[in-house]
C-alpha cells in the first residue's frame, strides 16, 4: 500500500469525527441557541465524539460557526486584505462577499443552517442570553447516554426531547423543577 494511501485512510475517520463536531456545534448554536462557553462545556465533555487539536476555544467555536465554507461553498473577499496597516485586515460585510454560485466541496451544514446559525450568533451578541439551566439538564442526560432536543421554544415555554420523553420547562428554569428533571431522567421511561 503506498504511504498516501495509508495516510488517506487513518485521516478518513478522524476527518469524518471533525464534520460531526463542526455540525453539532452549529446545531446547539441554531437550534439550542447556546453560547461559546456552553457550547465549549458540551463538546469538551466527549473528547473522543468531538475530537480536537488542542481544546476547544472561544475563538475556535465562534470561527467554526462563522465560516460559510461549511455549507459546501467556496467564499471570496471575506476579509480585506488592504487596510493600510501590516499584518492587518478587517471583515468585510457579508454583501461584499462573493459566493460560488455551486457547492464546490463536501457540505457540513446547509446553507439555511448556516445561515440560521449566524442569526442566531446576531441576537446572542445583540445581549439574548440563554438559559444554563438547559447546559445543566443536557449534561445530566449525556451521562445517562441520553440526548435532549430542543422541539419548540417561546419566551415563555421550551419543549424537549430528552431521550424518548417529551418535557415542557418554563423559560427560565426554576431551580425546583430542574432538580426534578434531572432526577426523573435517571428513571425508566
Amino acid at each position: 500500500m503506498r504511504r498516501d494511501a495509508a495516510e488517506a485512510q487513518t485521516r478518513s475517520p478522524s476527518r469524518s469525527r471533525r464534520f460531526d463536531a463542526a455540525r453539532e456545534l452549529c446545531r446547539l448554536r441554531r437550534e439550542e441557541q447556546l453560547t461559546s462557553a456552553q457550547i465549549i462545556t458540551i463538546l469538551a465533555a466527549d473528547p473522543d465524539r468531538y475530537p480536537i487539536e488542542g481544546r476547544w476555544t472561544h475563538n475556535l467555536v465562534e470561527g467554526l460557526v462563522a465560516n460559510p465554507k461549511l455549507s459546501g461553498h467556496q467564499v471570496y473577499n471575506r476579509r480585506a486584505t488592504r487596510t493600510g496597516r501590516p499584518g492587518s485586515s478587517r471583515k468585510n460585510p457579508n454583501s461584499e462577499w462573493v459566493w460560488s454560485p455551486q457547492i464546490v466541496h463536501e457540505p457540513v451544514i446547509s446553507l439555511q443552517e448556516w445561515e440560521l446559525a449566524q442569526e442566531v450568533t446576531a441576537a446572542l451578541r445583540a445581549g439574548s442570553q440563554t438559559d444554563g439551566s438547559l447546559l445543566r439538564i443536557r449534561a445530566a442526560a449525556r451521562r445517562l447516554g441520553l440526548t435532549v432536543t430542543t422541539v419548540s421554544s417561546s419566551a415563555t415555554h421550551t419543549v424537549c426531547r430528552i431521550g424518548a420523553r417529551k418535557v415542557v420547562l418554563l423559560n427560565p428554569i426554576p431551580d425546583v423543577v430542574l432538580q426534578q428533571v434531572i432526577a426523573d431522567m435517571q428513571e425508566p421511561t
